[in-house]
């Protein structure tokens, strides 16, 4: 199993946006998002690194936290993928949160397997998260809990 470590001061930025499935998808899934209940008024930040793997696939993985930018200390990304899959590029698309963002890859999976683990970690205690990861579009799923969980989402093509 080999691990490596992207590091956001070296990706390239983009203002590449997901696909109107995931924004749906978002839309839909705030519902499942926890809330704390001190929370006057609702205030997000969203990260959605895409990385593009050696196979040919991309995933995009979407946080939403309910917190504010400044509140979130950092956002790990793990990668799960099929052996001897490698990263070939990481576009980093969260503003101010992709000095913030780490991915990191494991290629420990059966062929065609793939799975995302997602752990945000904030100031304020508790904070709303919620997962989602795509590929291709049409394969992606998601995940809610709160900071500093680990939010599990799998997927197989």
């Amino acid at each position: 199993m080999r691990r490596k470590e992207f590091d956001p001061m070296f990706a390239r930025r983009s203002s590449i946006h997901g696909a109107a499935a995931i924004a749906l998808l978002v839309l839909l899934a705030l519902s499942l998002l926890p809330t704390h209940p001190a929370f006057a008024g609702f205030v997000a930040c969203r990260a959605d690194p895409i990385v593009w793997l050696s196979n040919g696939q991309s995933i995009q993985i979407t946080a939403t936290i309910n917190a504010a930018e400044s509140d979130v200390s950092t956002i790990v990304y793990t990668v799960h993928v099929p052996v001897g899959t490698t990263i070939t590029r990481v576009v980093y698309n969260g503003g101010g949160l992709g000095r913030k963002e780490r991915v990191i890859l494991v290629d420990d999976q059966a062929p065609n397997q793939y799975w995302t683990d997602t752990v945000v970690d904030t100031k304020p205690t508790p904070v709303g998260v919620l997962a989602i990861s795509s590929m291709g579009g049409s394969n992606f799923g998601a995940d809610s809990g709160y900071n500093s969980e680990h939010l599990i989402v799998s997927f197989h093509l």
